[in-house]
């Protein structure tokens, strides 16, 4: 969700927004409609960084967008799952491999199964023009920047075989 309070935008003096409040919520069709000249653009241009608001708050999810520093706005992560767990070690999981003991350090790590960071202000870029900033997340299934403590949070979910490496706990349904 995307909320807007007494956002206001001016050049040279003008105002050009003035005092916008605003609910974009998630999974509805969400429309800014306005006249030529009433500030339409103006108003995207602040929601997505490009134009810094005079005054008032811009918040995704809860978490406001215009207390984040510049170069916090500037920051993109990426996820990179990893196609298997190949490197798990099973020699100690109760249906493991006697001696199997995986591979460590894991070569898939190296481009799969971590998060990468960008400069969301370039374009085209590659996975390779990225940074690894975490390793080792197999499946990532949601994550979040906390500008308060300026952490990344993540829920991931990187099992699969539950059944192979478990079955006193899991069918082969499940």
């Amino acid at each position: 969700m995307i909320e807007i309070k007494d956002l206001k935008k001016g050049f040279d003096g003008k105002p050009v927004i003035s005092g916008v409040d605003a609910v974009f919520e998630n999974g509805k069709c969400n429309l800014i409609i306005g006249s030529s000249g009433s500030g339409k653009t103006v108003l995207m241009k602040c929601l997505v960084g490009l134009f810094e608001p005079d005054s008032g708050e811009i918040r995704y999810s809860g978490q406001s967008f215009t207390a984040m520093n510049e170069e916090e706005r500037k920051i993109l992560y990426v996820p990179f799952g990893a196609p298997s767990n190949a490197c798990q070690d099973l020699k100690l999981t109760p249906a493991g491999k006697p001696g199997y003991e995986g591979l460590d350090p894991c070569p898939e790590l190296e481009f799969h199964g971590g998060i990468w960071k960008f400069d969301a202000d370039k374009i085209g870029l590659t996975q390779k023009d990225g940074q690894r900033f975490a390793t080792g997340l197999r499946s990532i299934v949601a994550m979040d920047w906390n500008p308060v403590d300026k952490n990344l949070y993540v829920v991931m979910h990187g099992r699969d075989d539950l059944f192979l490496l478990f079955p006193n706990y899991y069918t082969p349904w499940q």
